[in-house]
């Protein structure tokens, strides 16, 4: 039973850390759309930082739940098939998010910040690519720091290494 409340509080631990994460988020973006509106120095730019920090907001809330609980959990020798199947859901998740934030990402982008058309399209755009980086990012994170729970620190490495290289 005690087993059972851990759990519990942990669990309640968890939501409690993504939600405060969520409204933090929420209004970082709406503080660096404010504030890009009055002071930036172009359309462009301020569509890519906005489409960035729109990606940032998926992404921020899995990477902290993830550093802070999933990794400790691994290196304390927990039970790791509970944690690849808590990882597996929050992967599942975030993979929906980001489908469904690339398929309404006009509607999206056009609700969180106000601005003209020129803007929505710029930031529509950069906002795939974005999203489909920190993905990808995410992974090679949660790849690596399982490779340092089993002191394999150089395999990330070399695999960055090549990767870097065939984009190059």
């Amino acid at each position: 039973m005690f087993q059972k409340l851990k759990n519990n509080k942990n669990l309640f631990k968890l939501a409690l850390m993504v939600i405060i994460s969520c409204l933090t988020q929420v209004l970082a973006l709406m503080k660096s759309s404010t504030v890009a509106g009055f002071f930036g120095t172009g359309n462009d730019i301020d569509a890519y930082n906005f489409a960035m920090n729109t990606a940032s907001f998926i992404f921020s809330f899995v990477a902290a739940g993830i550093s802070t609980i999933i990794i400790p959990s691994y290196v304390k020798k927990k039970n790791n098939e509970e944690v690849n199947g808590f990882l597996t859901l929050i992967y599942c998740l975030l993979f929906a998010a980001m489908m469904l934030m690339i398929a309404f990402r006009a509607p999206i982008l056009r609700l969180l910040s106000g601005r003209d058309d020129s803007f929505i399209s710029i930031a529509s755009y950069s906002l795939i690519i974005i999203i489909l980086t920190s993905f990808l990012t995410s992974v090679s994170n949660i790849t690596t720091a399982f490779f340092q729970c089993i002191d394999r620190y150089n395999t990330p490495k070399i695999v960055n290494l090549f990767s870097h290289l065939a984009v190059v």
